[in-house]
């Protein structure tokens, strides 16, 4: 995760400072703000927090012009895609869980009937 936060991280340096535009390259920050909710679920959402920020706050210490509207939808965009993927992670956890449980009672109640 260390990894993909770093390279989006040095995608929006290289875009905004060295190439001075603010292209597709968001698209990217999609990657491990999925992976971290699916994985973390709701504490996944930091994974999404930090991304944003880091969209916000490249225009401001690059010294580019402020963030545009495009970059505030994209935040929401980030913050509610990783909420979604959270919410259906913890429902998938907790859905597995009970099937596990179930599966448990049921071998139990097979071997003793038998």
């Amino acid at each position: 995760m260390v990894v993909l936060l770093a390279f989006c991280c040095l995608l929006t340096y290289y875009f905004h400072f060295i190439l001075g535009i603010c292209t597709i390259f968001s698209h990217f920050f999609y990657l491990p703000i999925v992976l971290a909710a699916m994985w973390w679920r709701r504490k996944g959402l930091a994974v999404a927090v930090f991304s944003s920020l880091v969209l916000i706050f490249s225009h401001h210490d690059l010294r580019m012009d402020a963030a545009s509207i495009n970059d505030f939808l994209r935040v929401l965009i980030f913050l509610t895609t990783s909420y979604v993927v959270a919410i259906l992670s913890e429902s998938n956890f907790k859905a597995s869980k009970k099937a596990a449980h179930l599966y448990t009672v049921l071998s139990a109640k097979t071997s003793i009937s038998l």
